[in-house]
């Protein structure tokens, strides 16, 4: 289950816009979805080590 709010011309969540883009363009859904897969594992990777530092000293 998924909740995100859009008031129209007001806010938009990433995954609001995904579900939307699914309906228009599914070029453009799957490029917003590889872009937010490729920043979530871009900051696991950078916090790995100052996380794995402060939680094993």
């Amino acid at each position: 289950m998924m909740f995100a709010g859009s008031l129209p011309g007001r806010t938009q969540t990433w995954a609001m816009q995904i579900y939307i883009e699914m309906d228009i363009d599914m070029g453009s859904a799957y490029t917003l979805s590889a872009v937010m897969l490729l920043i979530a594992v871009s900051v696991v990777f950078a916090l790995r080590k100052p996380l794995t530092q402060a939680f094993t000293s």
